[in-house]
């Protein structure tokens, strides 16, 4: 509410994922029960690819519920 960091997200308040190369978020989305919905793209293996990945109100990847073993699902563009 402040704009202070949440200690008890991620690593004193901060999550940082590396999927590929030149990875940048594009779109952020809050869901009702709070878990947190990332758009961007990255370069993998030479190939652009849209990315989405889903991180648990902790700042973990959603690994249990998202459909993806990973967290975050890739597709070529």
């Amino acid at each position: 509410v402040n704009g202070s960091l949440d200690g008890t997200f991620g690593s004193s308040g901060i999550t940082i994922t590396s999927i590929g190369s030149y990875a940048q978020a594009q779109a952020i989305y809050i869901q009702g029960d709070g878990k947190i919905i990332i758009a961007g793209y990255a370069i993998i293996l030479g190939v652009n690819q849209f990315i989405v990945a889903r991180y648990n109100t902790n700042g973990s990847l959603d690994t249990a519920n998202f459909n993806a073993p990973n967290g975050y699902i890739t597709t070529p563009i």
